[in-house]
């Protein structure tokens, strides 16, 4: 991996299961290609912590950073969209922007479910960053215990 301002580039790519094709070859058919991984240092508690993520696409002239979700049980769409809403908080930290777009596709019916742009301040990404890593702190004490 090669460090450029606060992103690291990477290649890793994902191979079929089954002969089916996996998130990775749907997220590349959508144009998203994206490889670098951004991190930012958070403070919390005293103590600084190093964020990673990868976003699925970053566009910074139009100052929006995108996720796209797929799922193949529509039962998992709610969780998806769950988890890209979170995912999107964090992207809008490392990358600096405040606006997320969440994009979630079921891949049984070959379309695309769920669209949505959020706005994302700093205090709510603060707010969300200080409670997740509250309960990654707490999770890990009571692994260790």
């Amino acid at each position: 991996m090669e460090e450029e301002n606060g992103t690291l580039k990477n290649s890793k790519k994902r191979k079929k299961k089954n002969g089916f094709k996996n998130g990775s070859e749907i997220h590349r058919e959508f144009g998203y290609e994206n490889n670098d991984t951004y991190y930012k240092e958070f403070e919390y508690n005293g103590g600084k912590y190093k964020i990673y993520g990868t976003p699925d696409k970053v566009d910074h002239e139009k100052g929006i950073v995108e996720e796209f979700k797929t799922y193949v049980k529509s039962s998992n769409k709610t969780l998806q969209i769950r988890r890209g809403e979170l995912q999107l908080i964090f992207y809008c930290y490392l990358t600096g922007l405040k606006l997320g777009k969440l994009i979630i596709y079921d891949t049984k019916k070959n379309q695309e479910v769920f669209s949505q742009i959020f706005y994302v301040p700093n205090d709510i990404q603060t707010e969300i960053l200080n409670y997740a890593l509250k309960k990654a702190l707490e999770k890990q004490k009571i692994k260790e215990a």
